[in-house]
């Protein structure tokens, strides 16, 4: 994606500059969970920003 996308509830490193993300999903079908990991890079800057989301869709 052509952005950095927001982190609802968390501060981020993002100043209006251009930005690329890669997300890359991770899926475990027999614990029903998720790990979206998220890289993004910044034109212009020598900083790579990354984040990491633990979705588990099971129920007790």
């Amino acid at each position: 994606m052509k952005e950095k996308p927001a982190l609802k509830g968390l501060p981020a490193t993002y100043d209006g500059a251009e930005a690329e993300t890669l997300e890359v999903i991770l899926e475990d079908k027999y614990l029903k969970a998720e790990l979206i990991l998220s890289y993004t890079l910044f034109k212009d800057v020598s900083v790579i920003a990354r984040h990491a989301e633990l979705i588990i869709n099971w129920k007790r």
